[in-house]
């Protein structure tokens, strides 16, 4: 049986679907129900077709009318039932026709995928052994060769795959620092890197949006420019790394290891950055507009020139960070940690400092705390 044959007598049935809710026949309940008054009501004829057996011919021609009633409404009943379930037969062949083509569709493309990765496997261990692909040098046509297969397969792949095939590359030392294979704009969206060992690797430019980075180690490694929309970097290690320019908006970041990390540049804004380790980062010149920096450590670093407005900085330990020219407009600051803290020329009108650690800190070097909730709680005119 076709799906087609399976969608039409669905369609045909709809009119019995409807006839039986109006009926409260479209649960087993219902006809539960409906069984028993009918039973209820026959029994009460035959006491009263007893003990009238002998009385007028009047009352019995009632009562035999009333049985051929109720026989007619319980064929109907029985009809019904039966429709009924003939439905339900119809919607469960049709589901599992459904199930079936979809489970072929997606054997289908799991074949091509399987294909496809194993075509790049041969051609590139061709490359390795037969082109000596890792003795080539800058410019040579065989890493030409190289990039453009890489690229054209990644395109095709699904997030599964795309993972399994930057893990090669990794492992095959073509991705490291001075790469062989330039990833430079790369399709690796919705990759699944999740815990990949991918220390030293050199992403810069690729796309990254969508993918699975959570605790993948990504120490050391080249993001610069790279695109990580909606990245998952949740308990990534990042230490080290250059994102410089990366566009990081609204990543997921929460308990990342971004130590010393280089996100100059680099776009924020909406990002979850809770718990994540940014002691000693460079942020210089970057956008953090409206992201969730809760309970982050961010001592010693630089976010010169940075964008914090309406920033959640919140219990973060800022302690000796350089926000010299920093937009920490409206930010909430609420018992951050100030300390040391150089202020020059930021902005924190509209901030709240409310229950901040200030010691060592020069509020008056801020370009300006108009409207501002200072630690004491009072508002700054």
């Amino acid at each position: 049986m076709s799906f087609k044959k399976y969608e039409t007598s669905a369609e045909e049935r709809m009119g019995w679907k409807n006839f039986s809710r109006m009926m409260g026949l479209n649960h087993q309940r219902s006809i539960v129900f409906w069984t028993v008054v009918v039973l209820i009501l026959l029994i009460l004829i035959l006491l009263i077709w007893t003990n009238y057996l002998q009385g007028s011919v009047e009352v019995r021609v009632w009562l035999e009318l009333l049985l051929i009633i109720l026989a007619l409404c319980g064929g109907a009943m029985l009809f019904i039932w039966s429709i009924r379930r003939n439905e339900q037969q119809a919607e469960h062949e049709l589901k599992m026709a459904e199930w079936y083509a979809q489970h072929e569709r997606e054997l289908e493309a799991q074949r091509f995928q399987e294909a496809a990765f194993q075509t790049y496997l041969d051609r590139m261990t061709d490359l390795l052994l037969q082109q000596r692909l890792r003795r080539s040098k800058p410019g040579d046509e065989v890493r030409d060769i190289a990039r453009a297969r890489t690229l054209t397969t990644l395109r095709g792949l699904d997030g599964a795959h795309k993972g399994i095939l930057l893990r090669f590359l990794h492992e095959a030392d073509l991705i490291k620092t001075r790469a062989i294979i330039d990833l430079h704009d790369a399709n690796l969206r919705g990759a699944d890197l999740s815990k990949a060992k991918l220390s030293g690797a050199d992403l810069s430019g690729a796309d990254l949006s969508g993918a699975d980075l959570s605790e993948a180690d990504l120490s050391q490694a080249n993001l610069s420019g790279a695109v990580m929309i909606v990245t998952n970097l949740n308990g990534a290690n990042l230490n080290g790394t250059n994102l410089t320019a990366a566009n990081l908006t609204e990543v997921a970041a929460n308990g990342t290891h971004l130590s010393r990390a280089n996100l100059s540049q680099a776009d924020l804004h909406g990002a979850n950055l809770e718990s994540a380790d940014l002691s000693g980062a460079s942020l210089a010149g970057a956008n953090l507009a409206g992201a969730i920096v809760i309970d982050v450590n961010l001592s010693q670093a630089n976010l010169s020139q940075s964008t914090l407005t309406r920033t959640n900085l919140s219990q973060a330990d800022l302690s000796q960070a350089n926000l010299s020219q920093a937009d920490v407009s409206w930010a909430n600051l609420s018992w951050a940690n100030l300390g040391h803290a150089n202020l020059t020329q930021a902005e924190l009108h509209g901030a709240n400092l409310e229950g901040a650690e200030i010691i060592g800190c020069n509020l008056n070097e801020a370009k300006s705390l108009k409207g501002a909730r200072m630690p004491d709680n009072r508002e700054h005119q």
